[in-house]
């Protein structure tokens, strides 16, 4: 990389937590769509965390669909 070439920054990722505060859905029901594989997540070792430009779409899209991982 040159030194005057600077990297983009990255999206903020959030926690489940956050989701649920900025959903208005109950935690439980935030880990059931991540357990099923509905809501978009990326697993950083046993972390969760969630993009909030994917989390967005998917309630954009009416909370519906199954999404798979880059890496399934």
């Amino acid at each position: 990389m040159h030194a005057d070439t600077a990297a983009p920054a990255l999206p903020r990722l959030l926690r489940a937590q956050e989701v649920a505060e900025q959903t208005g859905l109950s935690l439980p029901r935030i880990y059931e769509l991540t357990r099923s594989g509905a809501l978009p997540h990326v697993r950083l070792g046993r972390a969760v965390r969630y993009s909030p430009a994917a989390v967005s779409a998917f309630f954009e899209a009416g909370g519906t669909g199954r999404w798979t991982s880059p890496g399934a």
